[in-house]
């Protein structure tokens, strides 16, 4: 239920330095949620952008979709 494509982003996101302290898997089956940081200023704020571009890149190349609603 995706433990593959969070371990994939998980990796990317190390390889390009975003500070990514955690994952865990949600109630529902491939629902997943992640914490960024700890950073401070606007450079969370780049992360977190960065975050979601890599998430977005990796999920494309497994062939399935993500989306942010909350």
């Amino acid at each position: 239920y995706g433990r593959d494509v969070e371990e994939a982003h998980n990796r990317a996101c190390m390889y390009a330095g975003i500070p990514v302290c955690g994952a865990d898997a949600e109630v529902m089956p491939a629902q997943w949620e992640a914490q960024v940081g700890p950073s401070e200023g606007v450079a969370i704020g780049y992360a977190l952008w960065m975050y979601k571009f890599i998430l977005l890149q990796v999920t494309e190349d497994f062939g399935v979709v993500v989306t942010f609603d909350p």
